[in-house]
């Protein structure tokens, strides 16, 4: 007897809890305002997925460990690595504010930058980046280091324009004295005498041709005897 009556006390129970839930349906179709939870401003928004809070991308900087230049018109640029990078962004300039300045990439943690001007300074700066759906992403740049480039060095071209001046002087005075020689055996003769002479001779006032000693001699001449010009 008291299962029976507990079994209809259930069955009463869920009989009332549907007319329950039927009625509240039934009001909410017929127009009844239903109360929304306050984060809610309609039922669209019940269906709007999550919003994605997306992690900025964020590329860690590195500096210059290392600038050295040559005479052969280049620099040398060192730096430290950064992880999980793409790769990194060289910049140089001889402007301290880095107006035109030209720029190498390198996966590198070095490079050599080449055909510069030498004598002039250069302003040199690193970064560096990596790739994040589909954009390049950069760090800041690291701080600014300068370096100027050595002319060539004029050492041995000194030494060397040295030794060649002293060659030249010894080739030069060797050559003055075989033209100073060569000065004195040339001799002039005229058109119709006999005789070879120094330039400076009163009888070539008419004609004055230059010869030499030899070609004078072996020509049957001999020598003046007013300006002597030598056996």
């Amino acid at each position: 007897m008291k299962n029976k009556m507990r079994r209809l006390s259930a069955f009463l129970m869920a009989l009332l809890m549907s007319v329950t839930l039927f009625s509240g349906t039934a009001s909410a179709a017929a127009g009844t305002t239903v109360a929304l939870p306050a984060a809610v401003t309609n039922l669209t928004d019940l269906c709007k997925p999550a919003p994605l809070l997306l992690k900025k991308v964020t590329v860690k900087a590195t500096s210059i460990t290392e600038l050295k230049a040559s005479s052969k018109k280049t620099i040398t640029v060192k730096w430290e690595k950064v992880s999980s990078v793409a790769g990194y962004e060289v910049q140089y300039a001889t402007a301290s504010d880095f107006a035109k300045a030209e720029k190498v990439k390198t996966t590198k943690t070095s490079c050599t930058i080449s055909k510069l001007k030498a004598g002039s300074k250069y302003y040199v700066r690193v970064r560096a980046y990596k790739k994040s759906d589909g954009k390049t992403v950069y760090s800041a740049w690291s701080k600014k280091k300068s370096v100027t480039v050595p002319k060539a060095k004029t050492t041995s071209s000194s030494s060397g324009s040295s030794s060649g001046s002293s060659s030249s002087s010894s080739s030069g005075s060797s050559s003055s004295s075989s033209s100073s020689s060569s000065q004195s055996d040339t001799v002039y003769i005229t058109d119709t005498g006999d005789k070879y002479h120094t330039g400076s001779c009163r009888y070539l006032k008419k004609s004055k041709i230059q010869t030499t000693k030899k070609k004078a001699k072996s020509a049957g001449y001999t020598p003046c005897s007013v300006c002597k010009p030598g056996k």
